[in-house]
């Protein structure tokens, strides 16, 4: 899956709601300036759902305990007094006055429309990514349901971890190829890596990227000629995958045949 990387996409979104180091903004601006549609389209659209969820606010004033809140946390907070100038003959005392409560209510209830609005684009941002996420899934539906697709399961060799599973599915019309991966948590400072096997010669597809819990997609736009395509493998390789893209240097722990 080739999405946008989801940093730049959590940068948009503080971009917009002007919460951003001074290190990240210039970073995502620099960014811009090269051009990036898909941050320029999440920007205003981070942009529109603010002035939307801002103009939905219905007025109104602080609740009596959220004031009783505010109040008790603002009396909590004792700062330094100056010490009174000696008064002396010809001179008139200024009384100092306390902090205005006002303004402590105003400040409690920018921080809670704060909170609220960025609650909100979180929401919104989980929301984005599960449509594209989903919009990625029909896009590679064909694959499954293509009237001549192959399906395979992998199959351990003597030097694979029991726990490890495997999945394929080829359309050999248009040699797009989904395959899914269940275990595949590596030892330190090693990586899973697939490979296609066509006739006896291999050829590197990608390194296998797990999720925490050790599950993983590969969507391949193209895994092969199905006239030479016999086969997928899995090896374990040292960390950054076999050094010969044309060889697996570590043992081959699963294989798939995919042939007719």
């Amino acid at each position: 899956m080739s999405a946008h990387p989801e940093e730049w996409l959590d940068l948009c979104a503080g971009y917009a709601l002007d919460d951003l180091s001074a290190a990240d903004r210039r970073r995502l601006e620099e960014h811009l300036e090269h051009g990036c549609a898909a941050c320029e389209e999440t920007i205003a659209d981070c942009s529109s759902a603010t002035v939307t969820l801002a103009r939905s606010a219905p007025a109104g004033m602080p609740s009596r305990a959220l004031r009783e809140r505010v109040l008790i946390a603002a009396g909590s907070v004792r700062h330094p007094m100056p010490s009174p100038e000696p008064v002396g003959e010809g001179t008139r005392a200024v009384a100092l006055e306390p902090p205005r409560r006002r303004e402590w209510v105003s400040y409690a209830l920018y921080m809670a429309a704060a909170l609220l609005l960025y609650t909100a684009l979180s929401q919104w941002h989980q929301g984005s990514l599960l449509r594209r996420e989903l919009a990625e899934a029909r896009r590679w539906s064909p694959v499954m349901d293509a009237p001549g697709a192959r399906f395979a399961e992998f199959r351990l060799t003597p030097a694979g971890a029991a726990d490890l599973r495997a999945r394929a599915a080829y359309d050999p019309g248009t040699r797009r190829a989904v395959l899914v991966f269940e275990n595949f948590k590596a030892p330190p400072g090693s990586e899973y890596e697939l490979w296609a096997i066509h006739g006896t010669q291999p050829s590197a597809l990608g390194l296998i990227r797990p999720d925490a819990a050790g599950r993983a997609v590969m969507r391949l736009e193209d895994a092969g000629d199905p006239r030479t395509l016999a086969a997928f493998a899995v090896s374990l390789e040292p960390a950054g995958g076999a050094p010969a893209p044309g060889a697996p240097r570590g043992p081959v722990v699963l294989v798939a045949s995919i042939g007719r």
